[in-house]
């Protein structure tokens, strides 16, 4: 018996082969269509020699072609690299490298974002959505009629490879299966619930875990939902789909809830078919909560990560969204839940420690790192990395985070991968990277040095912008008096840089606006 995500977009193909699968604007897609297109690319990728085990990256923004390439290759039991198509030529080599993908599928905007990969992989394919002289066509890939032939899809046979950094800078291959993300979409079906009945807005990019795996993975296919993609994130954009599309569930961001709350708007549009949205990436603020329920929208947050395959943990329910204000709420089925101290015993109800978790939502593993991996499940649990308590009614708070990460606009940003890109750059011979309040993302990057007297600010503005995402460049530089806080095996100690630097310094340098002058 197979157990993949190809079979379950063939059931919803049988079952409701007229309903809408994907709407995007001019364009509505059956499950019956989408069944039959996928069938005739997994033909092509199989016909091209791609198959069992290979490596298919997907570099493209939010378009249908996406999910027709990332059920292609499931239902030929290849696995789906997710690219990053905010990173540099330089980010992408690693991920491209690392994972030994065979194809990545782009668009003609974004191939130079490949040129040092296939440099680095020479017998790397590249095929794109539309002509470019000497790549690959996607459209030409496709057998018309064709059907890849049958294979049977184990629940812990790999489905996507997810990257994420952690606290050393190194990018990390999260291998996420099946059957792990099968579960946490059954998970979210049943507990929210979720039905072919709903019509799911995607506005978070397909790039990521939450877009591909969380949105529509997890949430549209497993239940059977029409899949609404926005063309952008801006605001009235959203608000309109919401209204006209009917929407009734939508995972997105606070950054992006907040926004709209701002649009002059949001008070006058038709919500009354949206029965909940959810958040994550940041603490919903009681302000924003309470505008948001003003309309009748049960606004919560909930709980997951990379290494719970994309999946909720935990969610909070509209029913306890104020009384549990600041809460990721109760754990879901089949997930076993703990805080604990650092020799892994059970911490009392109220006290802070390391949130650790057991359940089938939990990846594989990590692409070519068995140490990582051992290390972060010890014991047969995970080892989130985030500092957590339980109050007495079960609910769960993230207090802190051991991983030192920073959230941006609903995105995770780790300082050791930015200081690990300015490392040995003149005057930054003792530097670190810290999150400073920001009153539109949440938080953002920030340099903290010793001393700016040896920085030559415009080219480190350059730098940043050339070697790093945007989201991940820093956004300040503050120079520090005297030498950082470090501890007695030179690490700098970033607890005490946190305190001092609670909100932008008078003093900081904004690295962005440094950027704009210098090519004005």
């Amino acid at each position: 018996m197979s157990e993949g995500i190809g079979d379950v977009v063939r059931f919803w193909a049988s079952r409701l082969p007229d309903r809408a699968a994907i709407r995007v604007p001019g364009r509505e897609i059956g499950w019956a269509e989408f069944n039959r297109l996928t069938d005739e690319l997994a033909a092509g990728f199989s016909r091209s020699g791609i198959g069992r085990g290979d490596v298919v990256g997907i570099l493209l923004g939010n378009r249908v072609e996406f999910l027709e390439v990332m059920i292609a290759a499931m239902k030929i039991g290849a696995i789906v690299e997710l690219l990053n198509i905010r990173l540099t030529p330089a980010e992408l080599v690693h991920p491209v490298t690392d994972a030994a993908a065979r194809l990545v599928v782009t668009e003609p905007g974004m191939i130079d974002l490949l040129s040092l990969a296939v440099k680095a992989r020479p017998d790397l394919r590249i095929a794109v959505t539309e002509p470019v002289p000497g790549c690959e066509l996607l459209t030409a890939m496709r057998v018309s009629g064709g059907r890849p032939a049958p294979i049977d899809i184990a629940r812990g046979d790999p489905a996507v490879i997810s990257y994420t950094s952690g606290t050393t800078g190194v990018p990390k291959g999260a291998l996420l299966s099946h059957g792990a993300i099968r579960a946490g979409g059954i998970n979210h079906s049943l507990a929210r619930p979720l039905s072919f009945e709903d019509r799911i807005l995607l506005a978070l990019p397909l790039a990521f875990a939450g877009g591909a795996v969380t949105t529509y993975l997890g949430w549209a296919v497993i239940s059977g939902a029409t899949m609404v993609i926005a063309p952008n994130s801006d605001p009235e954009t959203l608000l309109h789909i919401l209204e006209t599309e009917r929407i009734t569930a939508w995972p997105s961001v606070s950054t992006i809830c907040e926004m709209m709350v701002a649009h002059p708007r949001f008070n006058e549009i038709d919500l009354s078919r949206l029965r909940f949205a959810m958040t994550g990436g940041a603490p919903v603020s009681q302000e924003l909560l309470r505008a948001w329920q003003a309309r009748g929208v049960a606004l919560t947050q909930g709980y997951g990560s990379t290494e719970t395959s994309g999946q909720s943990a935990s969610i909070l329910f509209g029913e306890d969204a104020v009384r549990k204000l600041g809460s990721a709420g109760r754990p879901m089925m089949h997930i076993d839940a703990r805080v604990v101290d650092d020799q892994d015993n059970d911490v009392p109800v109220g006290t802070a420690g390391e949130l650790i978790l057991r359940g089938p939502i939990l990846f594989s593993g990590y692409l070519n790192r068995p140490e990582e991996m051992a290390q972060a499940m010890r014991g047969g649990w995970l080892h989130t990395g985030d500092m957590a308590q339980f109050d007495d009614e079960g609910f769960l708070t993230i207090v802190d985070r051991l991983k030192d990460m920073i959230i941006s606009g609903g995105l995770n940003v780790y300082p050791a991968e930015i200081e690990r890109s300015l490392a040995r750059r003149a005057g930054l011979e003792q530097f670190a990277v810290i999150g400073v309040a920001d009153q539109r993302w949440g938080e953002v990057p920030m340099i903290v040095a010793c001393g700016l007297d040896k920085v030559d600010l415009p080219e480190l503005a350059k730098i940043c912008a050339t070697e790093l995402a945007d989201y991940k460049r820093p956004r300040y530089i503050v120079g520090h008096d005297g030498p950082l806080p470090v501890t007695m095996s030179g690490k700098v100690l970033k607890k005490p840089l946190r305190d001092l630097h609670a909100t932008i310094p008078a003093d900081a340098v904004d690295l962005k606006n440094l950027v704009r002058r210098e090519t004005a």
